[in-house]
């Protein structure tokens, strides 16, 4: 009878607890390690911080583990990769790198950021590098490994992640950058706090707003001052109509010239008729958000996205096939279990008041038969229509959409 067994038969009253004497007691760090791997949410980032004070003996522990599991380091989880480094051991050091280089690891995000806590000189080079990884979340925490480092030598690469997609990666650079004595890069910063963009009703330009102005507060050696902005009101609400004025002669005090901001980096607000959207989160392969407007325009990200023209009639005959796909669904809108890979589609007629979500997500191993037959018609469908041309990190978009998908929900048909 297994440990597991027994442990369930006693806690129904079906076997005394003297039966439960031969079971070995389970060590702190055997205790912590499971909890870190397999605990609730909130659980595992608590249990992981606890396994790095017990010191040597739980890198030992951990060595001795990873040696003898027969798929060691993914097995770890997120939690566990991200305080590997935190332990000081060069054996546990050189497994995260280990992860980093593997295009195909599912926590590189986390060991990264993991490497960046405590990043050293010789690594500033690795890090340099990680810029141009394809996933943005191993691109910011790189951005501030070198400015832990100090590493002034990589200042033109991170002049170049102002023109990022993402804008997470665009505003951890213009913070480097202002403090590196660079004090035009506030620009970035100010141009988010205009931000009232959306996405399928969340409010992604609030977030940046109020991300921005925490920055610019908390965290810039140019005065720290926030001039009474607030992040919950758009830039142009009566409310901050004061404090818009009083950041922009603070702006041009710094910067006398401002510079002109990538089309990327422009504020922009809500842009009607967007009808179908596709966010595709892949522990692998990065993350992307599509959409379609009645319009025949293709988009590519939040915030201001990269748009394209559609041939006439497409978004109408793909909302005419989501509508038919969906009216199968039997109204089911959630297929798998909370991880790292996730599918969401966007439907949103604008004969309704918001858009209907459609949830899959399942975490880093491979789940056979987890997207339903008809919305992976609907997802081939929408693919087709993805152009491969563009620029930057937009090369080959089509390609990249097609290996996120399959990363995630398994291979499209070919419709």
């Amino acid at each position: 009878m297994s440990k597991l067994a027994v442990a369930v038969l006693a806690s129904v009253g079906l076997v005394g607890g003297s039966a439960l004497a031969w079971l070995p007691e389970e060590s702190e760090f055997d205790r912590l390690l499971r909890l870190s791997r397999e605990g609730a949410a909130v659980v595992r980032p608590q249990a992981a911080k606890r396994l790095v004070s017990l010191g040597p003996p739980a890198a030992e522990g951990l060595v001795r583990w990873i040696q003898e599991a027969d798929n060691p380091l993914s097995d770890l989880g997120p939690e566990v990769m991200g305080v590997l480094p935190d332990f000081g051991d060069p054996r546990l050091r050189a497994l995260s790198w280990k992860a980093v280089d593997d295009p195909d690891f599912p926590w590189r995000p986390a060991a990264v950021l993991g490497l960046a806590r405590s990043a050293t000189p010789k690594e500033a080079n690795r890090f340099v590098e990680a810029l141009e990884d394809p996933i943005a979340k191993v691109r910011e925490p790189a951005i501030l490994a070198l400015e832990r480092l100090e590493h002034r030598e990589a200042l033109d690469s991170l002049r170049s992640c102002l023109e990022d997609p993402d804008d997470r990666v665009r505003r951890n650079a213009a913070k480097v950058l202002t403090n590196w004595g660079e004090p035009c890069a506030v620009t970035w910063l100010v141009e988010e706090l205009k931000r009232d963009d959306s996405w399928f009703g969340r409010e992604t330009g609030k977030l940046a707003r109020y991300q921005s102005l925490k920055i610019l507060e908390n965290e810039l050696a140019t005065g720290r001052r926030t001039f009474g902005f607030e992040a919950e009101l758009p830039w142009n609400a009566p409310d901050n109509a004061l404090a818009a004025t009083e950041i922009e002669a603070f702006l041009l005090d710094l910067c006398p010239d401002p510079p002109p901001l990538p089309l990327v980096a422009r504020a922009t607000g809500f842009l009607e008729g967007n009808v179908l959207g596709l966010e595709i989160r892949s522990c692998r392969k990065g993350e992307f958000f599509l959409r379609w407007n009645e319009k025949d325009l293709f988009s590519v990200g939040r915030g201001n996205p990269t748009r394209f023209e559609l041939p006439e009639g497409t978004v109408a005959r793909l909302m005419h096939e989501a509508s038919r796909v969906l009216s199968t669904l039997e109204d089911r809108k959630v297929w798998g279990e909370p991880g790292c890979d996730s599918e969401q589609l966007f439907y949103w007629p604008r004969s309704v008041d918001r858009a209907s979500v459609y949830r899959i997500s399942k975490g880093q191993a491979i789940v056979e038969g987890l997207r339903p037959p008809a919305l992976g018609h609907l997802f081939s469908l929408m693919a087709a229509t993805v152009p491969e041309s563009g620029t930057g990190r937009l090369v080959g978009l089509a390609s990249q959409v097609r290996a996120a998908l399959q990363a995630v929900g398994g291979d499209l048909p070919e419709d």
